[in-house]
């Protein structure tokens, strides 16, 4: 068989191979859901736990001290340091510790299994296992851990412990 002759060949195989992988691809496909986006969720009665504007938001950015592009797990909002942080929503201490990174932290869990969660705190005033109300002050700003400055870090995690965004929950 000449070259010309298995070049026509090939090319013919390879036209309907790729029509074949086509036409499953199209027909095996599944239709979109109607509504593929999740709503921003948007926590109606909380209050904001310090007044502040948002400094670095939720989500993908570069990590201002290790300066590598991860997930930032909340939202950080720069306040003076020991300003007052505030209970947004009646609920329970779920624990109060320190690590390297956050520093001195506080966990919260709230209405439906919402858990909130402050870090970089000066000082905690609330203690394990302490129901607290909405308005309480449950700590000080600070500035421990891995910290560029006085701020309060703030996390929202859902009832199966999913990240949610607090700028659009409690912020906007």
């Amino acid at each position: 068989m000449s070259i010309r002759k298995k070049q026509l060949f090939w090319g013919a195989g390879l036209a309907i191979g790729i029509l074949a992988i086509g036409g499953i691809v199209h027909f095996a496909r599944k239709a979109p859901a109607k509504s593929t986006v999740k709503p921003a969720l948007k926590l109606t009665g909380w209050l904001k736990p310090v007044t502040a504007k948002v400094s670095s938001k939720f989500g993908y950015r570069v990590n201002p001290v290790s300066k590598i592009h991860q997930f930032h797990n909340g939202i950080d909002l720069p306040v003076p340091l020991n300003t007052q942080v505030k209970n947004p929503q009646d609920g329970t201490v779920l624990d109060v510790y320190n690590n390297k990174d956050g520093g001195n932290q506080v966990l919260i869990r709230h209405k439906e299994g919402i858990v909130s969660g402050y870090a970089h705190l000066n000082k905690a005033l609330v203690k394990k296992g302490e129901t607290i109300k909405k308005g309480q002050v449950i700590a000080l700003s600070g500035n421990t851990g891995k910290s560029t400055g006085p701020h309060v870090h703030m996390t929202l995690k859902d009832v199966k412990g999913n990240y949610l965004d607090p700028g659009t929950a409690i912020y906007s």
